[in-house]
């Protein structure tokens, strides 16, 4: 089957399943939405076929920095894995290697932004400065990695592009995104029930736990409670931070193992620059005189 055909039959089942499932919170699991589930998982299908269509327009001379961009919007750790490996092994320059993992930090915080406002606009709009400035920050580290050239290394990487999964697949990695959206399930129900024991603390722990495995699963779940009034804005801020810092933890050790040092040394300057901005603009509108 095409790629076309396939993806037109994809999306038309993802259709069907926001026509028909119920757009009402499940207290028994913890206040998980069914139909809110279906939108995150047809958005993250589509921004797969969208990140394969950036992929394909910029080429290969842009071929690995873009895979890294597009792959974080699956998973940044799944993409610094590959990436560290590329390096230690020599198959992808370094400079290249570099800035495809740095790129992926960047999709954290735009994705962010992406499926709180799927979720909740005003879930969105509190999340924007504290996202958007993580993303500018880490976009240009990452951007300066680029910039660098190893002594011998080629201008382009034009092998490395033809073998990414993007290339291979047109951007549409079903198994993946359905992953995701069992994660975001998952973690859904335990920080509604650490809530609903916990309170504001039960659920920044959870946020936090949930976060060492994926930064994205948590962002979903807190925007949910917040746009069913149970979550304040404030702890909305702070659980996300929570949650993308532990995953910042998750990938610095990810690029540690599978990297070594000279990988992981700047890959970590760039995660912990943007997680630093997003702290600062966080704390600017928690304090301000306009909080």
């Amino acid at each position: 089957m095409s790629p076309v055909l396939r993806g037109a039959g994809i999306f038309a089942v993802a259709a069907l399943a926001l026509a028909w499932l119920p757009d009402r919170p499940w207290p028994a699991l913890g206040g998980l939405n069914l139909h809110t589930l279906a939108v995150l998982t047809t958005l993250i299908l589509a921004l797969q076929v969208a990140g394969g269509l950036v992929v394909r327009w910029l080429g290969p001379g842009h071929g690995l920095w873009a895979w890294g961009l597009v792959s974080g919007f699956v998973s940044s750790t799944a993409t610094i894995a590959a990436m560290a490996v590329a390096h230690r092994r020599g198959t992808a320059p370094p400079a290249a290697a570099l800035a495809a993992a740095a790129a992926s930090s960047v999709a954290t915080w735009v994705q962010t932004l992406i499926m709180s406002a799927a979720v909740d606009p005003s879930a969105a709009r509190a999340l924007l400065p504290m996202a958007l400035c993580a993303a500018l920050t880490a976009a240009v580290a990452s951007a300066r990695v680029q910039r660098r050239r190893q002594p011998g290394a080629p201008p382009t990487d034009t092998t490395a592009h033809a073998a990414t999964p993007h290339a291979q697949t047109g951007g549409l990695r079903v198994v993946e995104a359905l992953a995701v959206a069992g994660l975001i399930a998952g973690v859904t129900v335990v920080i509604g029930w650490a809530r609903h024991w916990g309170g504001g603390g039960g659920v920044l722990a959870g946020s936090a736990l949930a976060g060492l495995a994926d930064a994205h699963a948590p962002v979903a779940s807190l925007a949910s409670l917040h746009r069913d009034g149970q979550l304040d804005v404030d702890t909305l801020r702070v659980g996300v931070w929570l949650a993308v810092a532990a995953n910042t933890a998750t990938r610095i050790g990810v690029a540690w193992q599978a990297g070594g040092a000279d990988f992981a040394r700047p890959l970590s300057a760039v995660l912990l620059l943007g997680l630093g901005a997003a702290a600062v603009a966080a704390a600017v509108v928690l304090l301000g005189p306009w909080a």
